[in-house]
């Protein structure tokens, strides 16, 4: 009777433990997680649309960093923004709030692009060529991300697949040159995948084409520059002004 009794008892605190352990690790059925999204065309399409977002809310201060510590802008005597006159003043110290943010942003944007690289295979209802166009517009919009920080930053940390939270405290710098093969390689592709036309406000072939001679203006490439700005001209019919003024 009294192993009875005990084997009882044993029963009834397995049974408990797993009933805490369901109540304890619920399913985040109302948060969106790597787990339960990515699974549809329309998921992808949503996190392309959560890519350009980012940019969205970072360009309208990037003028901050991009512009005022140049000569085509100056911050004037009675425009008070945190951190503005430091990079008027070319004086930016590691604690600046707008490199900081900047920076925060950019990496923001290239994770999102890089969750829909590695999760690109996963729907199965693509019509089309949906799924090459989600493709190129995360290729290009992750090239466009470290094309700004390569230019501000030279070197920075080559992030193109997600890492934990310890990878990440322990990622080196890659080198400028590194960086620029990556944002050449993804615009080549992006070039390859974009349609021609989309919807107004997202990346197209055209856009690819410019940024990658864009690039390749910066890295003195002057021969594969004409090149893409050729294909530009003569696909797109887009041309070049007479004067520069």
């Amino acid at each position: 009777m009294k192993k009875t009794i005990i084997a009882a008892q044993m029963l009834f605190l397995l049974g408990a433990a797993s009933c805490t352990d369901k109540l304890l690790n619920l399913k985040p059925e109302d948060t969106l997680t790597t787990g339960n999204y990515y699974k549809t065309s329309n998921d992808m399409n949503l996190a392309v649309v959560g890519v350009y977002n980012t940019l969205q809310q970072r360009k309208q201060t990037d003028f901050l960093i991009m512009e005022v510590p140049s000569d085509n802008l100056y911050m004037s005597s009675n425009t008070a923004v945190a951190g503005g006159s430091d990079m008027d003043n070319l004086a930016v110290v590691s604690d600046n709030n707008i490199a900081a943010d900047f920076w925060e942003a950019s990496y923001t944007g290239i994770g999102r692009a890089n969750a829909i690289l590695e999760n690109i295979n996963v729907p199965t209802d693509y019509q089309g060529t949906t799924k090459d166009q989600y493709t190129g517009e995360a290729e290009f919009m992750r090239a466009c991300f470290y094309f700004d920080l390569v230019r501000l930053y030279g070197g920075v940390p080559k992030v193109t697949g997600t890492l934990s939270i310890s990878d990440a405290k322990a990622m080196a710098k890659s080198s400028a040159d590194d960086i620029y093969n990556l944002i050449i390689s993804d615009l080549k592709d992006a070039a390859d995948k974009l349609p021609k036309t989309i919807a107004a406000g997202r990346a197209n072939k055209a856009a690819a084409l410019g940024m990658l001679g864009k690039v390749y203006v910066y890295r003195k490439d002057y021969a594969n520059a004409k090149t893409c700005f050729e294909r530009v001209n003569n696909e797109f019919s887009y041309i070049l002004e007479p004067e520069f003024s």
